[in-house]
């Protein structure tokens, strides 16, 4: 521990940082009342706080530097920099709030120059950007083999449609669509619209069951390997450019499977092992070369 400091050392550190004590000095870590030889003003220092540098607060606000208030013409020139044209300021609390018109797309806002930086635009401009046109989100919803069932707002709002392939009625965003998503009911593991994709056709013996399915070519989970490694053994197998296209094609074969010749599901998803059951049916209602020639013939007539 260390020794205490004397009196006379105590109010020669004092005057040494510009105080002169008013008072007998207190322990280093005591109020000692003292006065700024400077500016006169009287304050309660602590020994340990002036030994640290920290001296009078009156002298540091007096000695502060105030910036420049802009001027109203170097404010009109700074928005205009920005794309604004500055119609009028509105004094709003403490803060000088100007009314201005993006010089883009026309809209009128409250702005306060010192909020606004070289990245910051209209946000107007920004969110228009954004906008899908309908007839893309239209095309995009098609891609997927979803049908709206409520009139298009926005790429970023929920919208109502019907799945093609399930039938679900489900919501979905235009703008998740397009990166490759469909519907939540029908999706396949990692199945993206937009990469390139196979359709195979399988079967297992010893369940007397077929399966139609579809997955992305370049998959590192390879769906078809899974079914094989199983006990399905592989008939036939159609490649596509797309997702897309191979999905197009597997709704509407399944529309001649199950609405055409009311050939039902076989297998359920515990047998299965894996999502999929709704694509299998029982080789008592059609053998492997009357959905091989389905599959063909969908293709002619939709590719």
């Amino acid at each position: 521990m260390g020794s205490r400091i004397d009196d006379k050392t105590a109010e020669a550190i004092m005057v040494a940082a510009g105080w002169k004590p008013l008072v007998k000095y207190p322990l280093a870590d005591k109020k000692w009342k003292s006065q700024c030889m400077s500016c006169g003003n009287i304050a309660y220092p602590y020994l340990t706080q002036v030994k640290m540098g920290i001296g009078c607060r009156v002298c540091k606000n007096a000695n502060r530097v105030v910036p420049n208030k802009t001027s109203n013409e170097e404010a009109i020139k700074r928005f205009l920099d920005l794309g604004f044209k500055a119609i009028e300021k509105i004094k709003q609390g403490k803060r000088n709030v100007w009314k201005t018109e993006c010089l883009k797309c026309g809209i009128i806002v409250n702005k306060r120059l010192d909020s606004l930086n070289a990245n910051k635009k209209c946000q107007n401009c920004y969110w228009i950007s954004k906008i899908m046109p309908e007839s893309e989100a239209l095309q995009i919803l098609s891609n997927a083999n979803l049908k709206p069932l409520e009139a298009y707002i926005s790429a970023k709002e929920w919208w109502k449609v019907k799945c093609l392939k399930c039938n679900s009625a489900i919501k979905v965003k235009a703008s998740t669509i397009k990166t490759g998503s469909g519907c939540p009911s029908c999706a396949k593991n990692g199945f993206n619209i937009n990469d390139p994709a196979y359709m195979y056709l399988i079967t297992n013996k010893s369940l007397n069951s077929h399966k139609i399915g579809i997955a992305n070519s370049n998959n590192r989970h390879d769906r078809l390997d899974y079914f094989q490694k199983r006990g399905w053994e592989k008939y036939h197998v159609w490649h596509f450019k797309t997702g897309s296209e191979a999905s197009k094609i597997e709704s509407k074969v399944f529309k001649v499977i199950r609405k055409d010749m009311n050939i039902p599901v076989h297998l359920n998803k515990q047998i299965l092992g894996i999502t999929g059951s709704t694509e299998t049916m029982s080789g008592d209602f059609v053998n492997l070369e009357k959905l091989e020639d389905i599959v063909n013939q969908v293709i002619r007539v939709h590719s």
